[in-house]
């Protein structure tokens, strides 16, 4: 005989069932399907998160050009005048002198540095222990010497904040000065847009040099003089990349130093042929060229260093008027000649 056993509702909600009971939690494969899809999600992102750090490196380096020009733009309210490109104080070997960005560190809240240096052919402004560099004993400009202006340094950069060039430390920078970001421009080379090619261009033992543009060696041109406007005309522009892998910047002895002579452009003699200098360019390529003209133009202190960023596709650069210019790498040359030229008076179509 069966026995049937009735339980109320109250007792069957305590009875457990009998056999085997399945652990709650994920399985291998549903583990691996959750890894697989936050893989995904992350590789997705990633480039994003690049990209959106790589806009603030831009956006601040643009930023720091913002306020080089504003520095400029009071040197040129004070001094009626904008600075020299380069100087040098004594025509010998070793030779002396500094560059523009020397110039405006007043200007940009450095005048602690600046008002220490020594103007004079005896106190070196150069990294290199073969001119008598700024850690040479009893040198005042021995101030210079680790010292960062972190508006001179673009954040996206790979090269060296202060400069010490193996196997040239001697001739280069033996002290650790600063390698500066951003190069004045001296104009263009030849062939020069305008209706003379040639204007205001020397060719030398390092390059074309040339005193057509705005921040020329050892002279210094009014606001006059740029015909073509100041709002069409580079100061200053961005040079913080590399060039076949090697930092050839102007920053010859250190991103402070200036001319090796004290010749200029139309000048008699010799001395017209423009010398070697730190702190300036003449174009003479296409932004961000890795493919440099023969010669001597891919060593640093070369008159036609190339105008380079970290930036994908472009470089940034100042105007005389302060404003700040994207410039894109398939700009023809023609027209960054336009740019970097003060007075050839032709239309910027690009």
């Amino acid at each position: 005989m069966t026995m049937k056993v009735f339980l109320s509702r109250e007792e069957s909600r305590c009875v457990r069932p009998v056999g085997p009971s399945r652990a709650s939690g994920f399985t291998l494969v549903e583990l691996l399907v959750v890894i697989a899809i936050i893989g995904t999600l992350v590789g997705l992102l990633l480039p994003a998160v690049q990209a959106a750090r790589e806009a603030a490196r831009r956006s601040s380096c643009g930023n720091n050009l913002k306020q080089i020009g504003l520095a400029i733009q009071s040197y040129v309210d004070a001094r009626q005048a904008f600075p020299p490109g380069a100087e040098n104080f004594d025509d010998g070997w070793p030779c002396n002198g500094v560059n523009w960005r020397t110039r405006i560190l007043p200007y940009l809240e450095f005048s602690d540095v600046y008002n220490k240096l020594s103007f004079t052919a005896s106190n070196s402004f150069s990294g290199g222990s073969l001119v008598g560099g700024v850690h040479t004993s009893g040198n005042p400009n021995v101030v210079l010497k680790n010292l960062i202006v972190p508006l001179y340094r673009c954040p996206s950069t790979r090269t060296q904040a202060l400069g010490n060039f193996p196997g040239h430390e001697s001739h280069w920078n033996d002290a650790p000065v600063m390698v500066i970001n951003y190069v004045g421009n001296a104009g263009a080379a030849s062939p020069v847009p305008g209706s003379n090619s040639s204007a205001g261009v020397a060719s030398n033992g390092f390059g074309e040099s040339s005193n057509n543009g705005v921040l020329s060696q050892n002279q210094q041109w009014r606001p006059r003089h740029i015909t073509d406007g100041l709002s069409k005309t580079v100061v200053v522009f961005e040079q913080s990349g590399l060039t076949s892998g090697k930092n050839l910047t102007s920053n010859y002895l250190g991103g402070w130093f200036g001319s090796r002579r004290k010749g200029y452009i139309g000048a008699p003699g010799a001395l017209g042929q423009g010398e070697w200098y730190t702190g300036g360019t003449t174009v003479r390529h296409q932004p961000n060229s890795q493919t440099i003209i023969g010669g001597q133009n891919d060593w640093p202190f070369a008159a036609n260093t190339v105008i380079s960023s970290e930036h994908s596709g472009i470089v940034l650069a100042t105007l005389c008027d302060g404003s700040v210019r994207v410039i894109e790498d398939n700009i023809s040359l023609t027209s960054l000649k336009r740019l970097a030229c003060r007075y050839d008076g032709e239309p910027d179509t690009e």
